[in-house]
């Protein structure tokens, strides 16, 4: 008998994500904190695999159909390591990291 990938894997997006269906605890996920020699910007960070493309999405609501790229971070080449973005906060807002894979 095989295993079925659950639903959420539509799109191949576990495997755009490198992330496995079975595990709850496999996401990818984006990190934010604030810098410690400025408080007015917020540093971004995430584990960029190879082989995939990175853009970091912003919008003040988050169930905003109107999320916008963060400026300096669209696709973003992944070279598995740790990237860092720092982003001047002016009020709030919400962040989401979108991968897609890098096409040769």
């Amino acid at each position: 008998m095989s295993h079925e990938p659950e639903e959420s894997s539509r799109d191949g997006l576990e495997y755009v994500n490198l992330t496995d269906p079975t595990d709850s605890t496999s996401v990818q996920k984006l990190q934010a904190n604030a810098d410690p020699q400025n408080n007015q910007n917020l540093v971004l960070g995430w584990f960029a695999a190879r082989g995939r493309l990175y853009t970091i999405e912003t919008a003040t609501d988050l169930l905003s159909p109107n999320w916008q790229p963060l400026a300096g971070a669209t696709d973003i080449v992944g070279d598995n390591s740790l990237r860092l973005m720092i982003n001047s906060v002016s009020g709030m807002g919400f962040y989401r990291l979108r991968t897609r894979l890098q096409r040769p």
